[in-house]
């Protein structure tokens, strides 16, 4: 009897295989976006791929080749320092501490336990390991999701002109004469004021629901007596497909 007791207890001391087994899950954000990676299992807990998982949700980082990875976080700037040389990772001035199994360097790439990721970055993480899946279950505190935000509310403040209606509207006028605007110019030489000038006329008007335009100049010199004209007439019927 005694003889079994201490080997129920020497059998609670044996501590757990912390062995990483490599595994591809499906890592998704929400119902937002996701990829399928490469992570590892220890025990219960996936450990995800950092860079490709902040490229998914949009955060600027940095991965040194001695696995060092440091990223920013908008609004308010502030920085994310993971290390596989250190015992805990820094979010602004919120730390948490991570044990040397759940935090794996292999270039060109640096993995951290799910649950660990999820302390620091406030978020939490769903793992089935039967359909090999990771998910962020509420990524609203993420970039990707603040991004999406701002789009909607914008397209949601471009459609606001769609659904307002004036309380009076005035049809389209058609003036038989309305407005005139009138350009000129003339240049004369000192050698020859008169003689050797020229000179432009230009008149433009609404006429007859249209506008019309018309242009005089002269052709050489004014002594010669010869005037080249243009004239042209514009209207537009919006309700009308031609």
């Amino acid at each position: 009897m005694l003889a079994l007791v201490a080997a129920l207890s020497l059998g609670a001391v044996v501590p757990q295989d912390t062995t990483p087994e490599p595994v591809v899950i499906d890592l998704r954000i929400g119902r937002i976006t996701g990829t399928t990676v490469q992570g590892y299992r220890v025990r219960s807990e996936v450990l995800l791929p950092l860079s490709q998982f902040f490229q998914l949700v949009e955060i600027r980082h940095r991965l040194t080749p001695d696995g060092r990875l440091e990223a920013t976080v908008d609004p308010g700037n502030r920085r994310i320092i993971i290390d596989p040389r250190s015992d805990s990772m820094e979010y602004g001035d919120h730390r948490v501490h991570i044990e040397r199994e759940f935090i794996r360097f292999e270039p060109p790439e640096l993995y951290v336990g799910s649950e660990r990721l999820g302390d620091l970055l406030g978020i939490m993480f769903a793992v089935d390991w039967s359909d090999l899946t990771a998910t962020v279950v509420d990524p609203s505190s993420l970039p990707i999701a603040g991004r999406l935000r701002r789009e909607a509310a914008r397209e949601a403040y471009l459609r606001r002109s769609d659904g307002l209606r004036p309380d009076l509207t005035f049809g389209l006028q058609r003036p038989a004469w309305d407005g005139v605007v009138i350009d000129y110019s003339l240049f004369a030489p000192s050698s020859d004021p008169l003689a050797g000038s020229t000179y432009g006329f230009g008149l433009g008007a609404d006429v007859g629901g249209g506008s019309l335009e018309m242009l005089g100049q002269s052709v050489g010199r004014a002594e010669q007596g010869r005037v080249h004209l243009d004239a042209s007439w514009t209207g537009v019927w919006r309700e009308n497909r031609w």
